[in-house]
């Protein structure tokens, strides 16, 4: 069983939020976040085919990540 490192990668997030105020009580709301973050490749290991040819593979390939999330409301302030 082999262990690979898969690399440093910058986690990055963000957001933005938009409130409508209707009356001094009610309001509603607009949000959006975003988050992306990735997984470097693991160290290439050689693979034999059944006729003997060998060629770099790798066990994880790069993969990255994005979420977009959006959400929307209504609240009240007492």
């Amino acid at each position: 069983r082999a262990t690979e490192a898969l690399g440093d990668n910058p986690y990055e997030s963000g957001g933005i939020k938009a409130t409508y105020l209707i009356n001094p009580i009610w309001h509603t709301f607009i949000r959006m976040d975003v988050t992306h973050f990735a997984y470097g490749a693991s160290l290439s290991v050689p693979i034999f085919s059944s006729t003997g040819f060998g060629m770099n593979g790798y066990y994880e390939p790069d993969s990255a990540t994005t979420q977009v999330v959006m959400t929307t409301g209504i609240g009240a302030q007492f």
